[in-house]
Formats: C-alpha cells, structure tokens, sequence
C-alpha cells in the first residue's frame, strides 16, 4: 500500500513517455501537458507496467499450458471411459447372447426330456400289456396243460381197460380153444359111444350150442370193446398230437412273447438311461444359471421353510416297544414340501413290520416347501416318529 503510494507521488504517470517499436500516431492539437510547478520530475522512463504485462503473459500461458494438458489428460480418460464402455457393453451383448442360448438350451432339453418320458411311458404300458398278455397266455398253457394231464389220465385208463379186455380175450379164447378140445373129446366119444349115449350126445350137442353161443357173444363182445378201445386209443393218440403241437406252439409263441418282453425291456432301459443323461445335461446346463425352482440343494442353515404340516399317524396294529426311542428318518423334500424319498437312518436296527409302517407314514408327511434365495427347491431333511 505504501509502495504504491510513492509510487503515484514519484512518477506522473500522465506525463511519461512510454517508449514502443509501434509508432503513435497523435492529432495535432494534442500536446503533452506541461509539468506543474512545484514538483520535481524524474526524466527516467519506468519498466514496472512491461514487468507485470511480461508475468501476466506468462501466468496466461502456464495456466493456458496447464488447462492444455489437463484437457489432454482428460480426453484420454473419455477416450478409455469410452473404450471401457463398448467392452462392457460387447461383454453384456455376449452375456445376454448366452444367455439366450442356454435358455434355449433348457427349452430343448425340457421338450426332449418330455418326449423322452413320454416314450418311456408308452414302453412302460407295452411291457406291462406284454407282462399281462404272457401271464394270461401262460395261464391258459397252465390250463391246457392241466386238461392234456386229464386227457393223458383218461387215455391211461383206457389202456388199462383195453389191457384188461385184452386179457379176458386172451382168457376167452383160451376158454374157447378149451372148449373146442373138450368138444372134440367129447365128439370122438360120442362117436365110440354112439349108440349108448345118444341121449347124452343130444344134451351134450345141446350144451355145446348154448355154451358155443355164449362164447361166441362173448367173442363178438371182446372183440366190439378191443375195437372201441382200438378207437379210442387212436383218437387219444391224435388228441395227444394235436395237444402236442398245440403245446408246442404255445410254448414257441411263449418264447416269442418273452423275446418281446426282453426287447422292451432293454428298450426301457436304454429310454432310462437316455433320460438320466439328459436330466444330467440339463441339471449341468441349469447349475450354471445358479439356483432355480426344483433343484436339488445341500441341506444348510440358509435353507429356509421345512415346517411340519401333516404328521400321519402310525396304524392302531403297530406297536412300539416299549424301550424304543423316535426313529430318525432321512428324507428328500420336494419343492412342494411332498416327500419323494424315505429310509431309517442307520444304526438304528429296525426291520419287520414296524419298519414298513414308519417308512409308510413318512411318505405321507407334509411340509412346506424348502426354499433358498428366493426359489422353491428340494433338499434333504431328517425328522423323527415316534409313538404318540
């Protein structure tokens, strides 16, 4: 402030030459103002305005240098802010692409799992209509079987019969060739005796007429029932044939049916096994969304839900000893809260009657469904029954 002053009191700023390299051009009426009395004068011109022009040029230009390079730097900043954008936004546009393919992905699988399930049930209905159609034609083979055993019985006892009338032929016929000797024998008496015993021959002709008769209808008689027996040894002979065939046929068609059977069911298990791979594919494709509605989970604390709902009580003919601690029962909980798996844990040494009736009411336990970040999954749970 006091520099300043005596600054102003020393020079006469109105009457100082400034000297420059650009002339000035004056009107001619103008005249330099004459100095006032009573002051001195310096006639030495002073450099102090060219000394602050020079630093205020030069603080313009370092600020205009400075502004310069800052405005450089941060057009670098915008050109990688830039660049770091159109990464980022290639990155999300191939993200989303994925994305999109994979959901794609999961539709495919999820149609052909469905046509997969499909077929297994439709081969599921073929075996058991083919189980259903063998069983019924292996019991109707039972069934001829059982009537070809009573044929063979009857044919049997009519071999027996036959073998039986065979040998009262033989004994007939012995009788007869007995009778002829005898009647022979009494011919040749009678003649030797003729004339004695004519009384005699007449009865005895008479006895030989009625007995040859009798033996003769006894003859004709054997001989009708050996023909019949004949007959039907013959027609069981053909029956057995036929039944033969019959049996044979069936027993091929059997072979077929369980040709059949074994087709369809390695056609099961290969419809089985294509299943498993694509349920795999798809629980793969699936695990890299992250967690989803249905999936199978690691039972944790972050698990939440799994209240008990419906407890099924154990039936009023199970008994529980009377030292028998709650039986621990491990299960997997649907993302319904249905439970689709059950076993008694192990080391607990329960078995018979009592180990069906626990495993039948923990099928019927309701709970609510698991959840994890939001979603409805599945999860294994352990709980425990015990009597009432």
């Amino acid at each position: 402030m006091s520099d300043s002053s005596k600054d102003s009191q020393s020079f006469d700023f109105d009457q100082m030459e400034l000297k420059s390299d650009i002339p000035i051009h004056r009107p001619a009426s103008e005249t330099p103002n004459e100095p006032k009395a009573g002051r001195s004068r310096d006639k030495t011109p002073s450099r102090m305005p060219l000394v602050l022009v020079s630093l205020l040029f030069l603080a313009a230009a370092g600020a205009a240098y400075y502004f310069f390079l800052e405005a450089a730097r941060l057009g670098e900043q915008l050109a990688d802010s830039k660049r770091l954008s159109a990464d980022t936004q290639e990155n999300l546009t191939v993200t989303h692409q994925s994305l999109a393919q994979s959901e794609k992905q999961i539709t495919t699988l999820t149609r052909q799992l469905g046509d997969a399930q499909a077929k297994l049930a439709e081969m599921e209905a073929l075996t058991k209509n083919l189980d259903a159609d063998s069983k019924s034609r292996l019991a109707d083979l039972k069934k001829r079987e059982k009537a070809l055993a009573e044929v063979r019985g009857k044919r049997d006892a009519l071999r027996k019969e036959l073998d039986q009338a065979q040998a009262s032929l033989k004994k007939v016929t012995l009788e007869r060739d007995s009778s002829r000797t005898a009647l022979a024998e009494v011919q040749k008496e009678h003649r030797e005796k003729q004339a004695a015993w004519e009384q005699e021959k007449q009865t005895l002709n008479q006895s030989y007429e009625v007995n040859l008769k009798r033996l003769r209808q006894e003859a004709d008689a054997a001989g009708d029932r050996l023909a019949a027996a004949e007959q039907t040894a013959s027609r069981m002979e053909a029956l057995r044939k036929k039944d033969s065939e019959a049996g044979l046929a069936l027993a091929q068609e059997n072979t077929q049916l369980k040709s059949r059977l074994e087709t369809a069911k390695q056609d099961r298990e290969r419809l089985r096994r294509e299943r498993d791979q694509i349920e795999e594919q798809l629980g793969k494709t699936k695990a890299q969304l992250g967690v989803y509605t249905g999936k199978l989970v690691p039972f944790s604390e972050n698990v939440g839900g799994l209240r008990l709902l419906f407890r099924e009580p154990l039936p009023d003919d199970v008994k529980f000893p009377r030292r028998q601690a709650p039986i621990l029962v491990r299960a997997l909980i649907s993302d319904t809260g249905a439970v689709e798996k059950a076993f008694i844990a192990k080391d607990q040494q329960i078995e018979g009657p009592l180990a069906q009736a626990v495993i039948r009411a923990a099928y019927r336990y309701k709970f609510s469904p698991p959840t994890l970040e939001g979603k409805q999954v599945k999860c294994w749970h352990a709980f425990l029954i015990g009597p009432e």
